[in-house]
């Protein structure tokens, strides 16, 4: 528990490294953030894990599977397929084109050019 929150929290903290550029703060993202929510997940499933053997009890919880393993399942199962992913090579862009049409920096941008076309002194 310590340890991911040590290093999630080191994660949380790259606002602090502002003028580092995102070369430099890469490796702080692609390896500690799912090396901390790692062991998180470990964390709580090895304290929880003594109460899995009434998952599928109704007589206990009133049939509610045990917290532990509901809160754990999901992010496991996230970052094993992420970590699926990245082995065998799965995680590429589908398609060249981006839909970002109604994005709001879109039409920031597009705002900027007319003002700017608008403003331009003609000769």
């Amino acid at each position: 528990g310590a340890v991911s929150t040590t290093l999630l929290f080191c994660v949380a903290l790259r606002s602090l490294f502002g003028h580092a550029s995102w070369i430099r703060l890469k490796p702080l993202y692609a390896y500690m953030s799912p090396i901390g929510m790692w062991f998180g997940v470990v964390h709580v499933m090895a304290f929880g894990a003594k109460g899995w053997d009434t998952l599928f009890n109704k007589n206990y919880h009133n049939g509610q599977m045990s917290i532990t393993f509901v809160s754990s399942m999901l992010p496991a199962c996230v970052l094993l397929v992420h970590h699926l992913m990245g082995t065998f090579g799965t995680k590429k862009q589908v398609s060249n084109k981006t839909l970002w049409k109604h994005s709001m920096i879109y039409i920031a941008n597009q705002d900027f050019k007319d003002i700017c076309s608008k403003s331009a002194v003609k000769k």
